[in-house]
């Protein structure tokens, strides 16, 4: 009567990182279920199959099957597998998992039940806003591209949501611009997009980020932060003081720069102002002096700038105020104004009797 075998049971486990072209290790273990005889060395190989379903076809990993290794007398031998590497990455995709052992002239062969993989990718965002800078109240299209960092198969479409956010301070706090939107791809491409179009943003800098939800197959990510600039128009009205004035007196000029929509309290009115005088209406002008910044205070839709001069030339100075305009306010010039300077009146001498 021939020798009995020893039954043996099979146990695998996989550890490492999924994500395509990084190392999974695949170790099977295989444990005799009675004594092992002390000259006894357990043999054999192990071939490491996968399906795409459970218990469906297995194919075997590339590197299979892998020699047992084991001691004289020891119940337990291991066989190890290291698949996905960066040389040789598994494409997307489900994986089902079994380890197979052969048996050897003393120890019967079993199979492990299975293990689940899924090979995933790493995913990078990007958005961008169009146009860009934008005038208030008008509509921007926000467009976030998401892209795989391996390839697709030609069966495969990314799926997920964008989540596009934004702030009105650099690096946040963000807030959900509106409800996420479905990434359109195509099967096999390694890129999806989503867009967003909104014209509530609001005066000032927008830092936008775009949130992508990954899927089952792609990573999440988060895009990198972009600055969309909401604009406004501006209108600029000049007065002088006093109005004439008199020869070699000292005139104050004031330009008031007044933004065409509400400033958030965030937001600050900047820019300069450049006072110019000509001597016949509509020009040629000539700055009076160097540019004067814009004060205003943070949230007002109002900044003022002011000049002095005695220099002004007798007769009639056409003067405008030239508003610079800065990132968020645009530049405009004031309506042209005349200050008159007269001659200083004399004061006739006493005169004597005769």
């Amino acid at each position: 009567m021939g020798k009995e075998m020893p039954n043996t049971l099979t146990a695998l486990d996989v550890a490492g990182d999924p994500s395509y072209g990084q190392t999974l290790n695949l170790t099977a273990t295989i444990t005799a279920q009675s004594p092992v005889p002390p000259g006894t060395t357990m043999g054999g190989t192990v071939a490491f199959e996968w399906a795409p379903t459970s218990g469906g076809t297995y194919t075997p990993l590339t590197g299979s099957p892998a020699a047992v290794t084991s001691t004289a007398g020891s119940s337990t031998g291991t066989a190890v597998l290291a698949v996905n590497t960066p040389g040789a990455p598994l494409p997307l995709g489900d994986y089902y998992i079994h380890a197979v052992y052969s048996g050897d002239p003393n120890f019967d062969g079993s199979t492990s039940t299975d293990a689940f993989e899924q090979v995933t990718t790493p995913t990078t965002t990007a958005v961008v806003a169009a146009p860009s800078p934008a005038a208030h109240g008008a509509t921007v299209t926000l467009t976030a591209t998401v892209t795989a960092s391996s390839p697709v198969p030609t069966g495969m479409t990314m799926g997920g949501t964008v989540t596009f956010q934004s702030a009105t301070t650099a690096g946040g706090p963000y807030t959900d611009l509106g409800t996420a939107v479905s990434v359109s791809s195509t099967a096999g491409s390694t890129t999806g997009t989503a867009a967003f179009t909104t014209s509530t943003l609001p005066l000032g800098a927008n830092y936008i980020i775009a949130v992508y939800s990954g899927d089952t197959y792609f990573n999440a990510s988060t895009a990198p932060e972009i600055t969309e600039q909401i604009t406004t128009t501006t209108t600029t009205a000049v007065t002088a003081a006093p109005s004439p004035a008199a020869h070699g007196a000292t005139v104050t000029l004031t330009a008031t720069v007044t933004a065409g929509t509400t400033v958030p309290s965030n937001v600050t009115m900047g820019g300069t102002v450049t006072f110019q005088s000509a001597t016949t209406t509509g020009g040629p002008y000539t700055d009076l002096g160097t540019a004067v910044s814009v004060t205003a205070t943070a949230g007002s839709t109002t900044g003022e700038a002011t000049f002095t001069t005695s220099t002004l030339p007798l007769g009639a100075n056409y003067i405008i105020a030239v508003y610079s305009g800065d990132t968020t306010f645009d530049g405009s010039t004031s309506p042209e104004v005349t200050e008159t300077v007269s001659k200083i009146g004399t004061t006739p001498g006493l005169v004597a009797a005769p």
